[in-house]
């Protein structure tokens, strides 16, 4: 084992390959080519992995804690590269396709699955990405694995910033469902049944709460109205009643026990409890789009499961009636989305540039395109929420799928009249109706320029 890491550590900091140098092609769906220090990185992680996970139920805990400290150490090492590179993801994507393997057995170290769990769903590259979300769907398909793991999956939603990858893991996860549910039918479990636990998609709540209340992500994630962090709540929801909305009233009493429940390690923190003040609010966005049953409305009445990192509260009640989630944060009634961040180029133009997971959540930065007046960078423009959601609504209807081609040769009187008609033409809303009439035209119009300019950064070529 000793050979076999430091063999592991010394490929991950090898540079000496000039195709690992090499920057990664967005619309490539393999990482290639592969250097001999990539394909040493993939071979010695396997085996590590391998001779973990030979040993006997008894012994496994040990070995399976010691290849996950090597494997962390391993990413760690990684980092130290520019994470766009071909040598960076072939290295990302072998350590962490691993690390998803040694994660399917339950462990009683909680820290470790959480810096598991932040590592999966920080991952910033696309094809790093995808890969990884196939071969953890893969493993929930043939294996028989805990919600816990199902947590892992859905959490990598955090880094979808784009509808298509949305998608992609909304697709991901219906297999994931019907395969539950049929697990569901032939065990013959209910949810306060203890077989639950590996069929229901309701008991990932527990997991995705912990995660995202101790995720490196969460305070810039509470600075930006928790886009992110809703994203995951929509994609769950929408699994979740795909097929009708009868577990409401199970969901409501999960939120409900965790938010009267202590962490067994961080007592003093309500990170948990405010996630479940956001779950419960996203959760009624999502309800309200579709038709309610009235057995969905009534109390739950049978046992709700916790994992053994949640125990009872002496303050229980207050906790229950507490609202920790700060009335300023806007709840999406749809799947939000944030724009990518951006570059100059040295030519003038726009060019896309990935920060690396953790500065990139902290939000966006400002472009610059001296080609076209409209898309120039204007100063953040600080609309209410609802307006913002208005805007960006019109606009995207408008753009659609147009390339960046035909964005450049729109002119902005037909753009700004398009948008006002469409904005008219909305739904009617009392809140967001006293938002436009407080809010000043030219404000509202530098607002969209700011967002024409980011579905233009986000736009095919041609």
């Amino acid at each position: 084992m000793r050979s076999l890491t430091d063999l592991l550590l010394a490929a991950v900091l090898d540079r000496g390959a000039a195709e690992d140098l090499a920057k990664v092609k967005a619309k490539r769906s393999d990482v290639v080519p592969t250097s001999l220090a990539a394909a040493v990185v993939d071979a010695a992680a396997k085996c590590l992995t391998a001779i973990a996970l030979s040993y006997s139920p008894d012994r496994a805990a040990g070995a399976v804690a010691s290849t996950l400290n090597i494997l962390l150490a391993a990413y760690k090492a990684a980092s130290e590269w520019d994470p766009s590179t071909v040598g960076a993801c072939r290295r990302r994507l072998s350590i962490n396709q691993q690390l998803s393997k040694l994660v399917i057995r339950p462990s009683s170290d909680i820290a470790k699955e959480l810096a598991v769990a932040v590592i999966l769903s920080a991952e910033d590259e696309v094809i790093v990405r995808r890969s990884l979300q196939k071969k953890m769907t893969s493993h929930i398909m043939q294996n028989q694995c805990d919600m816990r793991y199902v947590s892992f999956l859905i959490l990598t939603v955090i880094s979808e910033e784009t509808k298509s990858g949305y998608y992609y893991l909304r697709a991901l996860l219906q297999q994931v469902g019907d395969h539950l549910r049929s697990k569901q039918r032939s065990s013959g479990a209910t949810l306060s049944s203890p077989e639950a636990l590996t069929c229901f998609l309701e008991y990932t709540i527990p997991f995705l709460v912990f995660f995202m209340a101790h995720h490196t992500f969460y305070s810039s994630e509470q600075e930006n109205h928790f886009v992110a962090y809703q994203r995951v709540w929509h994609l769950l929801f929408e699994e979740l009643f795909r097929h009708g909305t009868q577990c409401a009233s199970f969901l409501v009493e999960l939120l409900a026990r965790i938010k009267q429940s202590d962490e067994v390690l961080y007592k003093e923190l309500h990170a948990a409890r405010l996630l479940c003040d956001l779950g419960s609010r996203v959760m009624q966005e999502c309800l309200g789009q579709r038709q309610i049953s009235a057995e969905a409305l009534k109390r739950y009445p049978g046992r709700v499961l916790l994992p053994n990192f949640f125990v009872p509260s002496t303050s229980a009640a207050e906790a229950l009636s507490t609202i920790f989630l700060d009335a300023k944060v806007h709840i999406f009634s749809h799947v939000p989305f944030r724009a990518p961040t951006a570059a100059t180029s040295s030519e003038g133009g726009v060019a896309g540039e990935k920060a690396a997971s953790l500065r990139r959540a902290a939000g966006t930065e400002d472009v610059e395109d001296e080609a076209n007046p409209e898309l120039t960078a204007q100063a953040e423009v600080d609309l209410p929420p609802l307006l913002r959601q208005r805007v960006d609504t019109a606009l995207g209807a408008f753009i659609g799928a147009m390339t960046k081609e035909e964005i450049v040769k729109l002119r902005w009187p037909e753009v700004k009249r398009r948008i006002m008609e469409m904005m008219a033409g909305g739904e009617d809303n009392a809140d967001s109706d006293n938002e436009e009439e407080n809010a000043d035209e030219e404000e509202v119009m530098g607002y969209a320029k700011e967002q024409l300019r980011r579905l233009y950064e986000r736009a095919p070529p041609q």
